[in-house]
């Protein structure tokens, strides 16, 4: 069952009344994939939290013996309400993120497409450049190794220069 605003208002906090308010169709427009990650792994640890404690609430009503036990009433509603709410949110959330990597494919396959003729030249120059780092590589060590000469290369090179 979807639940309304009007409905989780009661049962949840300031924080998480806006999580649920972002995981609506409004909301969900506005993240970013970065945000929408984020919200997901609060939404999957709120709704963990509250399963979890209803798990345990619902186990501690349970203490006595069958034929003495009430039956179970209103106690761990809310929690579970909550449970749900986040469940519901986490999947509006993860059904966003699955949206938003198949645009991303789709642009990603659209852009291979067109540069397709592109790519070989990209590759030969890739090809040629390697050697050239090489080389600078090897100036770069000559240049440093001149810096700072030992005693016997300063001799050497004294000697060169008269």
């Amino acid at each position: 069952m979807a639940y309304t605003l009007r409905q989780v208002q009661a049962l949840l906090t300031k924080p998480e009344t806006e999580l649920f308010q972002a995981s609506r169709p409004e909301g969900l427009k506005a993240l970013s994939a970065r945000q929408l990650s984020g919200k997901i792994t609060r939404a999957r640890a709120l709704r963990d939290k509250y399963r979890d404690v209803y798990r345990r609430q619902t186990v501690k009503t349970r203490t006595d013996a069958a034929s003495t036990r009430k039956p179970m009433g209103e106690e761990n509603n809310r929690t579970e309400i909550k449970a749900e709410v986040m469940g519901e949110v986490l999947a509006r959330f993860e059904a966003q993120q699955d949206k938003l990597a198949q645009r991303e494919a789709k642009a990603s396959k659209a852009a291979t497409g067109k540069t397709a003729a592109v790519a070989p030249v990209k590759k030969m120059a890739a090809k040629k450049a390697v050697p050239v780092k090489a080389a600078a590589k090897k100036v770069a060590a000559k240049k440093v190794a001149a810096k700072s000469p030992t005693p016997k290369a300063a001799a050497k090179k004294a000697a060169a220069k008269v």
